[in-house]
C-alpha cells in the first residue's frame, strides 16, 4: 500500500460519500447465509473451524447468527434487535446481554463484522484520499466517532472501491494506534438476482487483532440467499428452537 495524501473534508462531500457507502452495504436487504469461521490462533496453533447461519432483516435491522458446527457449540448464538444485543449459550440455555464491541462466539469477531451499522449515523468524515490498493483504485476515508456516540471505535480508516464496496477497514485507538484490521475480498452477486440492481456480498473476511498478534480469523460465505425475513426470526424463541 502506497502513502496517500488525505484531503480534509469540505462542503459535505465526505458525508455524501459515507451515505453512498451505507446505501451500498444496506442494499442487499434481507438475507440468509451459511458461513464458515476459521480461527488460526498462531502460525503453529491448532486451526479451529466452525459453521454458522446468519439471518438479517433490513427493515428492522434484526440480526441472528446461530452456530451449527461443531456439535459442542451447536445452538450458540447472537441476537441483535431494536438496538439490543444478546448472546445465547446453548449448553446452559442462558442469555447474556452484551455490547457491540464485545467478541462473539469466543473469538475476536464482532457484530459489526457480520452486521455493519450505518456509518453516517455514528461517524464524521475528517478526510479522504485516492490510492492504489492491492492493484486497484480505492478511496481512503478517515472517520472519527461523532461526539456523544457510545459503544463505537474512536476512529477508523475505511477503503472502498469504485462501487463503494468496503475493501479494508482499520480500527484505531484514541491514540491513533491500529487495533483491528478487516479485509473484504472477492465480492459476488447472490441469488436470486434482482433486475436493475447490483447487490454485492463479500465471499471472505479476514480479521487480525493487534492484541493477539499472529492470530487470524477468516469468515467465508458458503452460500447466500436473498429472501424476505420473517419477524419471528429475530426473537429469543427462534434462537432457542435452533439448539433443540
Amino acid at each position: 500500500m502506497l502513502p496517500v495524501a488525505v484531503v480534509p473534508e469540505v462542503n459535505g462531500e465526505g458525508s455524501e460519500l459515507l451515505k453512498r457507502i451505507d446505501a451500498t452495504r444496506a442494499a442487499l436487504g434481507d438475507f440468509e447465509a451459511l458461513c464458515r469461521l476459521t480461527d488460526m490462533p498462531s502460525p503453529l496453533g491448532v486451526k479451529n473451524v466452525r459453521e454458522f447461519l446468519v439471518f438479517r432483516g433490513a427493515l428492522t435491522r434484526g440480526f441472528v447468527a446461530v452456530q451449527t458446527k461443531p456439535k459442542n457449540h451447536r445452538g450458540d448464538a447472537v441476537l441483535s434487535n431494536l438496538n439490543n444485543l444478546f448472546t445465547f449459550d446453548a449448553a446452559r440455555g442462558g442469555w447474556t446481554r452484551s455490547t457491540a464491541l464485545n467478541a462473539i462466539f469466543g473469538v475476536p469477531l464482532r457484530l459489526s463484522d457480520l452486521h455493519p451499522g450505518r456509518l453516517s449515523d455514528e461517524y464524521d468524515v475528517i478526510g479522504t484520499g485516492q490510492l492504489q490498493l492491492d492493484g486497484a483504485s480505492a478511496t481512503e476515508v478517515h472517520l472519527a466517532a461523532r461526539p456523544g456516540t457510545l459503544g463505537v471505535v474512536p476512529s477508523m480508516i475505511l477503503w472502498v472501491d469504485s462501487l463503494h464496496r468496503p475493501v479494508r477497514l482499520v480500527e484505531l485507538s484514541s491514540a491513533g494506534e491500529v487495533q483491528r484490521t478487516v479485509n473484504f475480498s472477492r465480492y459476488f452477486m447472490p441469488e436470486p438476482k434482482r433486475p436493475g440492481a447490483e447487490l454485492w456480498f463479500p465471499s471472505q473476511l479476514t480479521i487480525t487483532d493487534a492484541l493477539e498478534p499472529g492470530r487470524t480469523l477468516t469468515v467465508d460465505a458458503i452460500s447466500v440467499g436473498l429472501s424476505k425475513a420473517d419477524a419471528s426470526t429475530f426473537t429469543k424463541a427462534f434462537v432457542e428452537s435452533q439448539s433443540r
